[in-house]
């Protein structure tokens, strides 16, 4: 599943996925910066602490489903490293 529509050459999120964020903000009150589901995105808005694991991870990971899983689960670690300084379940 890809997350991402091909615009001029910049990936942009699917409407799908652009309504998914949106609504995950309002039900968690999140208001951090936006994260791309890339994995460029992803790294850029982790902690730096975190880029050795992160970048460790994608060699071991194969295309497809598994790969998915992998962005999800960094996703929602950057997510958890830009909210704005309230408690978060996902920060581990």
């Amino acid at each position: 599943m890809d997350d991402t529509a091909e615009d001029g050459g910049v990936a942009t999120p699917t409407p799908e996925w652009a309504a998914a964020i949106r609504q995950a903000r309002d039900e968690t009150g999140y208001r951090g910066p936006d994260v791309p589901h890339t994995v460029g995105g992803i790294r850029a808005r982790l902690r730096g602490e975190r880029h050795d694991e992160f970048d460790a991870e994608p060699a071991d990971v194969p295309d497809g489903a598994l790969f998915q899983v992998f962005l999800y689960h960094w996703w929602t670690q950057a997510l958890a490293d830009n909210a704005d300084g309230t408690r978060s379940p996902l920060r581990r």
